[in-house]
This record gives structure tokens, sequence and C-alpha cells, in this order.
């Protein structure tokens, strides 16, 4: 970096230091005095304003600690990353001017992000091989976003055939790699267009990411969610700093008032996908993948805006040239599943993976996969529902939908990708403990672990005790018992029983029917 660069790093280390982190020592302070801390919004943003500070001190002590100053006079060749900060002077006014080298999306000349692409870029910087809009945004957003883990999984390797690696984005701050786009955009906005404030629509994953690092910016953040949202997602993207509108019937109902409220307000619409600087965010995920991960034959990644996807396929063409990209789209929402041909409208309706439930990509999205992604598959809601189980069971991952999504095809198509070495984003974690209890009992019950028997029983003192000892004795497990006298026994002295069991394997369930059919009428339902 430039002597001036240094002096930035080391002038934001002392402000930091001196100002801020008393500042939000004070904040929680302030906060703990009033009580209850479970829905303090002021203080859960004071909280997480105090990690990224710590964070950011960390970051620029190494940082300085490990500089090397050129000054712009010695500029030549690759001395210089690409995504560097170099020092200009104006020869009218002689004034210093610091310009950041970035890609060509996030160019603007106004706000000293010079193209690398421009004759001027070009003469100061040589673009080192392999660098894109996103690794420019790996800088940008480093220390802000969780750097989540790569891990290879032998439960699943051995239930699909394939050898599997897995990027658990489900374990970023937000649950999800939503925050890696925002954090990307938000970065990118002028110090204009940061006090007019910024406003997004999203029911989920993008309205917290969005809330969390514009409360780390400092930035005013109106959240538009429809009426339907569940309380929860409310409730956690209030924590995280923004101010939350419940308007509209609809996604389309809600992202109508946001435009209204966008043009009345002038704040800066955050789109949730079809941005290029939320793109470049969101393929951080990928960059990282490769840097940690070993050799790969295919990344499956879902679709539901295309953002991830997008970004993801940028890195791999520049990193991984050869692997093959995968999109995967839930059946209910397959806008692409003729692809590479013209995009369809689907029918839409409920489904398990609302992350990915978007009717149509975006625009800049679509003209990215269509360049560089070579095939889409589409997976049911029976096999996401499968994936979640087994990403729960076997990798002890919680995983929504939409981040079972890749793992689902593995599992609908298992003969593409059997011997493979496949890598697989999970892309989010925040499903609601209902759905995902449920989902876990359709799992058991479809393999036969949970089996429903109605029995005819004696309607006498002792015989629950008995039954309750019988499945006790035999291995199982009992999750519900329903005893009725009056409206389906057969007759005034018996009675029906109803129990749910859980047993080890359907051999096992087998074995406990078998035993109760001995003492008692039973059928299973």
């Amino acid at each position: 970096m430039t002597g001036k660069g240094l002096l930035q790093l080391e002038d934001e280390l002392r402000k930091l230091k001196a100002e801020e982190r008393p500042a939000v020592i004070r904040a929680i302070a302030e906060a703990r005095s009033h009580g209850d801390l479970s829905e303090n919004a002021e203080y859960h943003a004071a909280r997480e304003r105090q990690s990224f500070i710590e964070g950011r001190i960390l970051e620029l002590e190494e940082l300085i600690s490990t500089a090397e100053v050129i000054e712009p006079t010695s500029l030549s060749g690759k001395q210089v990353k690409f995504g560097a900060t170099v020092c200009l002077v104006d020869e009218d006014t002689d004034k210093e001017i610091t310009y950041q080298i970035v890609g060509l999306h996030e160019a603007d000349i106004k706000q000293h992000r010079i193209s690398i692409s421009s004759p001027l870029a070009k003469a100061l910087i040589g673009k080192e091989e392999g660098d894109t809009d996103v690794t420019v945004a790996a800088d940008r957003i480093r220390g802000n976003v969780i750097r989540t883990p790569t891990i290879a999984s032998h439960a699943l390797s051995k239930a699909t055939g394939a050898d599997i690696t897995l990027k658990l984005e489900n374990l970023q701050a937000v649950g999800s790699f939503k925050e890696r786009g925002a954090a990307n955009k938000l970065a990118l906005l002028s110090p204009e267009e940061r006090s007019r404030g910024v406003i997004a629509v999203s029911a989920g994953n993008h309205a917290q990411g969005v809330a969390r690092h514009a409360s780390l910016l400092g930035i005013d953040a109106v959240i538009v969610m429809p009426k339907f949202t569940p309380a929860g997602k409310v409730v956690r993207t209030r924590n995280w700093g923004a101010r939350v509108i419940l308007e509209g019937e609809s996604f389309a109902e809600a992202l109508m008032f946001a435009e209204d409220l966008q043009a009345r307000e002038g704040r800066t619409f955050i789109h949730p996908y079809d941005d290029p600087a939320v793109m470049a965010g969101q393929g951080t995920c990928a960059l990282e993948l490769f840097q940690d991960a070993g050799p790969l034959d295919a990344l499956v990644v879902p679709i539901g805006g295309g953002g991830l996807l997008s970004g993801c396929a940028v890195a791999a063409r520049a990193m991984r040239p050869d692997i093959k990209l995968i999109g995967v789209q839930v059946e209910k929402y397959d806008s692409l599943c003729a692809f590479p041909g013209p995009a369809t409208r689907p029918n839409g309706g409920a489904t398990i993976a609302e992350g990915i439930a978007v009717l149509q990509i975006g625009r800049q999205t679509d003209e990215v996969i269509r360049k560089l992604v070579d095939q889409v598959l589409v997976v049911s809601e029976s096999a996401i529902e499968n994936a979640i189980t087994l990403l729960a069971e076997g990798a002890k991952q919680v995983s929504e939908g939409a981040g079972a999504a890749g793992l689902a095809a593995l599992l609908t198509y298992p003969d593409m990708f059997r011997g493979k070495k496949v890598a697989l984003p999970i892309s989010g974690g925040n499903i609601d403990s209902r759905i995902l209890a449920n989902t876990l009992l359709r799992a058991m019950l479809r393999d036969g672990r949970i089996l429903r028997l109605i029995m005819e029983i004696p309607d006498r003192p002792g015989v629950l005790a008995d039954i309750s000892k019988s499945i006790g004795e035999a291995g199982g497990n009992i999750i519900e018992v329903s005893h009725q006298r009056l409206f389906a026994a057969p007759s005034v002295q018996a009675a029906q029983l109803e129990v749910m069991i859980e047993a080890r394997d359907p051999e096992h369930a087998a074995l406990i029917t078998q035993e109760l059919g001995k003492s008692y009428i039973v059928r299973r339902a």
C-alpha cells in the first residue's frame, strides 16, 4: 500500500480504540440498565457493533504490522495486487486523491473507484491471473462475514456414492450466505448514499443480512416484509437494528410499497440478487471453497434468484475452469427446467424450499448463468425433505430447504454423481423448528422407523401398562398414545388404542408388531 494508505489505517485504528470502543461499551451498559435484554434491539445492535469493532481492530493491527509501503512513483508491472488503493496528485490543485482499483461493474470515478480495465488502472497496476469482481469483494468484506468451514462428509459420501465436500454457510452470523452480498453492496455505497439510508424487501435471509451489515456501517435500514412473515423472522431482523415495516399480502405488494417508499425518501434499494455487487459478494462463498477444498469435479448450487450461482460461477471459471457447474431448482419454481432453452413460467405454490421460491431469476443473473453454467436440475419436495434429514442425521448440520437442494440433486440423480468429487454449499440454516421436527418425523415414517398401530384391547385396568411393558421390552419407544372407549371401540367392554412407536428400522418395527399381536388384535395404520 501507499504511505498515505498506511496512515489512514493507523488513523482508523486510533479512532476505533479511542472513540468507538468506549462508546459502544457505554451503549451496552446503558441497555443493560433497562433490565430484560431478550428483545432489546439497541442492546443486540450494540453487541454486534462491539464484535465488529474488536474484529476490525485485530485486522488493522495485523495489516499495519505486515504492511509493505509502495509509493505511486514506484508502481509497475504486478507489484500491487488487484484491489489496491493508490494515491495520485492532481497537477492543478496539488491535492492528493486516493483511488481503488475495482471490478468493471463497481467502477465509479466520482467515488474514486477505477475500473481494472481502464487505461489509468492498466498503467498503474497489472491484473493478476484469476482476479475478478469476486476476489475484490472478498478483500472488501473480509472480517465482516465468517469464513465458514469447508468439510468433507463421510456419512453423506456413503449415502450418495459421491465424495462430498460441504461449505457451511448455515454457520454465518445470520444463518445464510445472503449477508455476503449485502456486506459487499453496502460497503460500496458513497457517503451520500449512506446518509440517505437503504431499503430492502425480504421475508427471510436477505432481510437479516442487510439489517446486520447496515447496522455495522451505521446506515439506517428499512426492511419491508409481507404481512404473513413469521414473527420470529421479524423479531430477528429488528434485533439486527433495522426498522421493519409489515406491508402487503404478498411479496409483490410488499415490493410495490418499498419502491414507493424508496422514491419518497431517496433511499438506496438493496436488491436480493440481481445486482453485480451482490452477485460478487455471494461468489466469495465459492472463492473460499476453492481455496480450502481439494480437487473437485462438480459444484452444485441452489437457484432462487440466481445470485449465489452466478457469483459462484464467476469464481469457478477463474479458479477451477474445468469444474462442472450445476444449478438446482425445486419443482414448483423450475423456471430453468428447459435450460439452456428459454425460461418458463413456473406454477409456484407452497414449498419447504422457500429460500429459492422465486418465479423468475434476475435478468443479470440469468445472463451470467447462461454463459458459465453447464446444467440445471430439478428436484421434488420429498427429495429436499430427505436431504434435510440426511444432513441433520448424517452430517449433523441443520439446513433450511433451499440449503439442502444440492444434496437433494445427488439423491435424485445418483448415477450422475457416483464416484465424483462434489462440493455443496449449505446455503442457509434458517428453518422453522416445527417444520424441521415434522420433516424428521415424516422421514422416519417413510423409512419404517415410526409405526402407527391400531389395537383392539379389553377395557380393564392394567392393559395399558402391559402394552407399554411389551413395547419397552421389544426395544420400542412410545411417541404418542390415543385411547378411545366411545367413538371407535368395537364393544362396550373393549377400547381402541392408537399408538405411535419409534423403532430402529423396518425389521424392528415388524418385530414389535408381531410381539403385540400375540396378545391383542393389531393392525398397522
